[in-house]
Formats: structure tokens, sequence, C-alpha cells
């Protein structure tokens, strides 16, 4: 199932965003939207506890996976 990213977004902002979102291609374009995305999930003051990120280039299988 494809989505835009403005829907992606209205969605996530409403509360009914997907549970998973993999975001791929240019590393400023991903990061930009990962900053959109995390702005509309995890309030700023409560980014030090619930905010965890992952690199999937360098992040290794079993550190992702002791997360789920």
């Amino acid at each position: 199932m494809k989505h835009d990213l403005p829907t992606i977004l209205k969605d996530i902002k409403n509360g009914k965003g997907p549970q998973l979102l993999l975001l791929f291609g240019d590393d400023l374009q991903v990061l930009e939207i990962c900053k959109q995305v995390v702005t509309l999930l995890v309030p700023a003051d409560k980014r030090g506890f619930n905010l965890e990120r992952f690199d999937g280039r360098t992040v290794s299988w079993i550190r992702w996976k002791a997360r789920l």
C-alpha cells in the first residue's frame, strides 16, 4: 500500500498513522522526514527518554531486535 508523504504526516497528526514506517532514499530527505515524524510523535521535552534512533546502515540486528 503506497501513501504520499503529506497524507502519512496528516494521519500521524490525527493519531491514525502507521505503526511502522520505513523511510529510504536520499539521506538528507530521509533525515528531514524523520524530523517531521518525530516532531509529530514525541514532544520535545520527552525526547530524552521516549526516543531512540537507529541508523539501519550501522545498527546490528541484535541491538534492534532487543528493543522489540
